[in-house]
C-alpha cells in the first residue's frame, strides 16, 4: 500500500508538471526549484525528484551543471529533429493503423474528429487539446504494435508542448482540424499509403510552421 501511494504521488507530481510545461505555464528556459515545487504542489521532495527524472528523460526538462533543472528551450534544431521522428514513427503508425484499427475505433476516431471541429468553432483551446490527445492515443493504439504505441505517447507531450507555442503566437486550430480529416478519410477507405502521407504531412507542416517564428 505504501509503494503505491508513493507510486500516485510521482504520478501526480508528473502530471502536474507536464501540464504546467506544456501549456507554457513553466515557460521555456524557466528554473525548476525543487522547495518551490514542494510549497505550491503539498508532495515531498522524492515524487517530485522522480517526476522530473521522467521529465529529463522524455526532454521536457534539462539538467544544467551550473544552473540546475530548467524547462527545455523550444529551438530550432530541437523541432526539426523531433518532427523528423516523429513523422516517421506517427507515420509509420498510421500506415499500420490503415489496416489494423477496427470499425469500431475508425467510428471513434470519427466521434473525436467531430468534437474537435466544435471546439475548433468554440476556439476552445484545453478542449481542443483533450481530444487531440484522444485522437492520437487512438491511432497508436489501432496500429496493435505496444512498442510504437509507447514510443508515441512519450513524443506526444513535445508535440503538445510545440503545438502550444504555435497555438500562442498565431491560433492554428482549423489546420490541425482538416488535416485529422485527410487521415481519418485515408483510414477509412483503407489505404496504407495515403494514411502515412496525410500523418507525416500534419507533423511536417506543424515543424515549418514553428520554425518560422522561432
Amino acid at each position: 500500500m505504501k509503494i503505491k501511494a508513493h507510486a500516485s504521488l510521482t504520478e501526480k507530481a508528473y502530471q502536474t508538471l507536464v501540464h504546467k510545461i506544456v501549456v507554457l505555464e513553466l515557460a521555456p528556459g524557466s528554473v525548476l526549484t525543487e522547495g518551490r515545487l514542494i510549497h505550491e504542489m503539498k508532495i515531498g521532495r522524492t515524487p517530485i525528484r522522480e517526476a522530473i527524472q521522467r521529465l529529463i528523460a522524455e526532454g521536457l526538462v534539462t539538467h544544467l551543471h551550473h544552473r540546475g533543472m530548467l524547462v527545455a528551450e523550444i529551438r530550432a534544431e530541437d523541432v526539426q529533429q523531433i518532427n523528423e521522428f516523429r513523422a516517421q514513427v506517427e507515420g509509420y503508425a498510421a500506415r499500420l493503423a490503415a489496416t489494423r484499427m477496427t470499425p469500431a475505433q475508425i467510428e471513434e476516431l470519427q466521434r473525436i474528429h467531430t468534437v474537435l471541429d466544435r471546439s475548433m468553432a468554440d476556439m476552445d483551446a484545453e478542449a481542443f487539446v483533450a481530444q487531440d490527445r484522444l485522437f492520437h492515443e487512438l491511432l497508436a493504439r489501432g496500429a496493435q504494435n505496444r512498442y510504437l504505441e509507447a514510443t508515441l505517447l512519450r513524443l506526444y507531450n513535445l508535440h503538445l508542448r510545440l503545438w502550444y507555442y504555435l497555438y500562442k503566437k498565431q491560433g492554428g486550430l482549423r489546420e490541425t482540424v482538416h488535416e485529422h480529416q485527410e487521415v481519418i478519410e485515408a483510414l477509412v477507405r483503407r489505404d496504407p499509403d495515403e494514411s502515412e502521407r496525410a500523418m507525416r504531412g500534419y507533423v511536417m507542416r506543424l515543424a515549418r510552421q514553428i520554425k518560422d517564428i522561432i
